[in-house]
């Protein structure tokens, strides 16, 4: 009896051995996410495979961040929303020591808390840098924190739904994932990923617009492009220099290379004002008010390059501030 004991114990040991070693890719992906949901940053980053340093140094600098006021906000707002976030595992397609997972996720929509927290920031920024006022780091951090706070009041948290693939690597006998991409970073983001990437755009843009993009979206990429291709890296740094030969903050800057990216700037406009043009009756407001704005904006941009000695924006601040507050309001 005893030996038939030992003989069934040693079996289960040896059975509870061999599966661990061969653990299944589900059950990495499982770690990470529950890990997630409590942003458990260190354990998300034992998930992923070794060789792949850079994620996991990415993953792992969310714990270094200095944790000043505004930096532990913004991190507590995540830490609350990864802890709603739901998900189930689906199914995987293993090949060899590569994997493929399926997960089905749900989560908190913070992209438009974050879009509306910047437009409302960078209105707010431009309106002190017109009234000649230079904001620290810190104070525009505490600005960007009051603003978040009470954004978060007004709008109503959403949740969007996913279905991502996350691929696996094999490696010693044991699963990690092997790259955490956009979409699995959105999930433990709140959607940041995402709308982070829509507020890029619109400041980056080549100017082209498709006919599926939304109004709203498109506006406001076409008034932060005013806002930070034409003035703020155009006509105020000229403006300053024109006045006392240096840049806005006081800096020395190369007035040439200036005017030459304002130059490159100007080359979307006629596509934003055909876009401005082309729309129907709802967007009247703003498009009476741009067709104020675009031909001051003209107008600065003709004076710069004859050379003027001063540059006027009394009208340009007056017509931008107006199509930024109706933008926002959409």
């Amino acid at each position: 009896m005893k030996k038939l004991l030992s003989i069934v114990v040693i079996t289960v040991i040896m059975l509870s051995l061999i599966g661990c070693g061969t653990a299944k890719p589900e059950d990495t992906v499982e770690k990470y996410l529950k890990a997630s949901q409590n942003f458990d940053v260190e354990t998300m980053a034992e998930t992923i495979v070794p060789s792949n340093t850079e994620d996991i140094g990415e993953t792992n600098d969310i714990l270094e961040e200095e944790q000043d006021d505004y930096t532990k906000y913004f991190l507590d707002y995540l830490k609350t929303n990864a802890g709603k976030m739901t998900y189930k595992i689906t199914g995987s397609e293993i090949d060899g020591d590569k994997a493929v997972v399926t997960v089905d996720c749900k989560y908190v929509n913070g992209g438009p808390l974050l879009k509306a927290t910047i437009g409302e920031a960078f209105s707010k920024m431009m309106g002190l840098a017109f009234s000649g006022i230079e904001m620290t780091e810190e104070e525009n951090n505490q600005i960007f924190m009051s603003i978040m706070k009470e954004q978060a009041k007004i709008i109503e948290e959403t949740y969007k739904e996913a279905t991502i693939k996350i691929n696996c690597i094999k490696e010693q006998d044991t699963w990690y994932i092997a790259e955490t991409n956009d979409e699995l970073l959105d999930v433990v983001m709140s959607g940041f990923m995402t709308a982070g990437k829509e507020i890029a755009d619109s400041f980056g843009g080549d100017g082209s617009i498709s006919e599926d993009d939304d109004p709203a979206s498109v506006l406001a990429g076409i008034d932060n492009y005013v806002t930070g291709d034409l003035w703020n890296d155009g006509f105020c740094e000229i403006s300053h220099y024109l006045a006392d030969g240096k840049g806005s903050y006081g800096q020395e800057i190369d007035i040439d290379f200036t005017k030459s990216q304002l130059s490159k700037a100007m080359e979307k406009k006629a596509g934003y004002d055909e876009y401005i043009a082309g729309l129907d009756s709802n967007y009247a407001d703003i498009k009476e008010v741009w067709n104020k704005l675009s031909p001051q904006i003209d107008m600065m941009y003709q004076q710069v390059q004859s050379g003027a000695a001063t540059l006027n924006t009394d009208l340009f601040t007056q017509y931008h501030d107006a199509f930024s507050d109706l933008v926002y309001d959409l």
